[in-house]
């Protein structure tokens, strides 16, 4: 089955874009992460994580949003993962 954000991450890799996410990470623990986007599968999606600068590899289902990153604009999840 399709993540609903499969499409989304892969018209963000198409435009060279980033993407900010909030992940539940495999403890259990909510996390906000930008991510420039490597590849897209229909199970996960790899991509360099500004937060761990390094690569990291990212479960679909555990991606509960997803908002493409603009130039100079505020994160609309500023204030959702206590950052």
């Amino acid at each position: 089955m399709m993540s609903t954000f499969q499409p989304v991450l892969e018209k963000l890799f198409e435009r060279n874009q980033r993407a900010e996410i909030i992940y539940l990470s495999a403890s259990g623990s909510l996390t906000h992460r930008v991510i420039k986007i490597k590849k897209v599968t229909p199970f996960w999606v790899k991509g360099y994580c500004y937060l761990r600068k390094t690569e990291r590899t990212f479960s679909l289902q555990n991606i509960l949003s997803i908002y493409p990153v603009q130039n100079n604009q505020e994160s609309p999840f500023k204030h959702a993962a206590g950052r």
